[in-house]
């Protein structure tokens, strides 16, 4: 949510109003909060959501990025319904 940049095209999409801020000279987009939205709107209880609120872009330590490393490695994410 804080690392990942968009155009200004993105302003211009109705699904991803709310979810894009300014930070500093950028757009930047959040895909936790719209990832939540729109599983919250396909009828999934939002108090069943757990975010650790980590960036994968700023933690070089612990995740791999293609945008920050150039590196072939990748992170995977996974949603899991109980």
């Amino acid at each position: 949510r804080c690392c990942y940049e968009v155009g200004p095209e993105f302003l211009g999409i109705t699904l991803f109003k709310g979810h894009i801020f300014k930070k500093e000279s950028r757009l930047v987009f959040d895909p936790v909060s719209f990832a939540r939205s729109q599983l919250v709107s396909l009828g999934l209880d939002k108090e069943n959501f757990f975010d650790l609120s980590v960036c994968s872009f700023c933690d070089k330590e612990n995740f791999f990025s293609f945008r920050r490393d150039k590196t072939q490695n990748r992170t995977y994410s996974f949603i899991v319904r109980k």
